[in-house]
């Protein structure tokens, strides 16, 4: 996150930095992701700054890497959404563990010993 004084030529500054990283260290800044956000400037002046340098705007709050920025933290609505996101990460994460672990479990079984315990339980199953 840039914040800078409203102003054209810094935002035509910043652009020409932008492009200086990209031919010094070969690593785009994706346009498509890049936002202008307005602190006490006219929404229409944004747009048509934004339309012109190829940037879209947003408002704020906004959310950045799952965190709701210029929210209150002190809020739990505005946890809400973390911590779902966290809660379906671990979700995925057990049930994946787990698979993995009754994959190993019956991969590594020499086969013997798996065909012992079949003919086994399926002599008891018999004899009942």
């Amino acid at each position: 996150m840039i914040c800078l004084v409203w102003s054209l030529t810094n935002l035509k500054n910043l652009v020409k930095i932008l492009r200086w990283f990209y031919l010094v260290s070969r690593l785009r800044i994706n346009v498509i992701k890049r936002k202008f956000y307005r602190v006490s400037v006219q929404e229409e002046e944004i747009q048509v700054w934004a339309r012109s340098l190829g940037n879209g705007w947003g408002t704020i709050p906004f959310t950045y890497l799952c965190v709701s920025i210029g929210e209150s933290m002190r809020r739990l609505d505005s946890w809400k959404q973390t911590i779902e996101k966290v809660k379906k990460k671990q979700n995925f994460v057990v049930k994946s563990a787990t698979l993995h672990c009754l994959e190993l479990f019956y991969e590594t079984a020499p086969p013997s010993r798996v065909k012992m315990y079949l003919d086994r339980d399926l002599k008891s199953s018999l004899s009942i």
